[in-house]
């Protein structure tokens, strides 16, 4: 049986020592986390889609340059598809960017947060923090079980519809 309740993460981020620095955080913060990292967008995408078939991550971490902010404009909005099932998963982008362009670029995709990041390792450390503290202690964050089961029954029931289309039950009545 799964284990529902193991913290699970999925980092996104192009950058060997920014994964080297957010490794060494995530370690100190919650030792017990899963963390599987993907370094950029189509490797993302292919670990959600094989990796975590059926226990998603609670949280993602994605970086907004990958290595332009193009691909990770195109990552998020993948991701918060209105279709897709990972849009109930929450996604903090990650990024060296403080411009006002790009937060509220993230935003308008549906980021849950954005956070720049620090030169200064210290930094990192208190960031990750109160980072730790509230997303592993403080925030709710979507039921995995739920997020699997929505999709499968959006499925069910596009099948259903589909069926009953091809077959005729729906006609137009106009």
């Amino acid at each position: 049986m799964l284990n529902y309740t193991t913290k699970e993460l999925l980092v996104i981020d192009d950058n060997d020592d920014d994964w080297n620095l957010i490794d060494m955080m995530l370690r100190t913060v919650a030792p017990d986390m899963r963390v599987r990292r993907a370094n950029g967008p189509e490797q993302a995408l292919t670990l959600l889609t094989t990796q975590y078939v059926y226990q998603l991550p609670q949280l993602i971490l994605q970086d907004w340059y990958m290595p332009t902010p193009a691909e990770g404009r195109q990552l998020l909005q993948t991701l918060k598809d209105p279709a897709s099932i990972y849009r109930s998963i929450p996604v903090v982008v990650f990024s060296n960017s403080p411009l006002t362009d790009d937060v509220h670029a993230a935003y308008q995709l549906g980021c849950s947060s954005y956070i720049v990041k620090s030169y200064d390792p210290q930094q990192w450390q208190s960031l990750f923090d109160v980072w730790g503290e509230y997303w592993w202690k403080t925030a709710a964050t979507p039921n995995r079980r739920w997020i699997i089961s929505w999709f499968c029954n959006s499925t069910v029931m596009i099948f259903l519809l589909n069926t009953l289309t091809a077959n005729g039950a729906f006609r137009d009545f106009s």
